[in-house]
């Protein structure tokens, strides 16, 4: 299954991927890929933001 994991800043959107999850074991993996890919884009948006919010969806 392929989801969007979407980083949102004050509701909008800053960044988002596409994972590949066959397994529910592999979700973890997926997010934090993905999450390790927006600190390497964004290395000045601190994860621990109290204005972040990250979403997951079917892409």
């Amino acid at each position: 299954m392929i989801l969007k994991v979407t980083v949102l800043k004050d509701g909008a959107d800053i960044f988002s991927v596409n994972i590949d999850v066959r397994q529910p074991s592999e979700l973890s993996t997926g997010v934090k890929a993905a999450l390790d890919e927006f600190h390497r884009v964004q290395p000045k948006t601190p994860l621990l933001d109290g204005n972040l919010q990250i979403k997951l969806d079917k892409a």
